[in-house]
């Protein structure tokens, strides 16, 4: 199983897209499962009384659980794409319960995913945010494999 996550505009629908041509691949646009094992996760956190009847060894059993239901109606031998953007904020849990996988994160263009993000064209900021080293001038798109 692997993951595809990115900013909006920068192309994680394409890559889905071109990636779901290949027999061997299974992608989708985007996938509910985030969502879901964000739910799952949360259940079974301390804001939920019976978060001490749970060992470590069950949260990790159930987490994985989720994924493998999920797809479980996809061949074996298939390679699993996941899409969302939460996929990012997951690294250390996606490296714990899949050690072998890899995350694709895309980044497009600064501007046009500031747009999508804020979703107006007059509150784009003239200059770039203090931790960013340079904004490209035209269309870029940059591909980041965490593994």
């Amino acid at each position: 199983m692997h993951f595809i996550s990115g900013l909006p505009r920068a192309g994680s629908t394409l890559l889905a897209a071109i990636l779901r041509q290949n027999p061997r691949f299974h992608a989708d646009m985007s996938s509910p499962l985030a969502a879901i094992y964000n739910g799952l996760l949360e259940r079974m956190s301390a804001k939920n009384e019976y978060h001490l009847s749970i060992s470590d060894a069950q949260r990790t059993s159930l987490c994985k659980s989720v994924f493998t239901s999920f797809y479980a109606h996809i061949p074996e031998e298939t390679v699993v794409f996941d899409t969302s953007r939460v996929w990012c904020a997951k690294l250390p849990d996606i490296v714990s319960l899949f050690p072998g996988s890899k995350v694709v994160c895309w980044f497009g263009h600064y501007r046009g995913s500031w747009t999508a993000l804020n979703g107006s064209r007059n509150r784009i900021p003239s200059i770039a945010p203090r931790h960013a080293i340079s904004i490209p001038r035209g269309p870029s798109i940059a591909m980041w494999i965490y593994s």
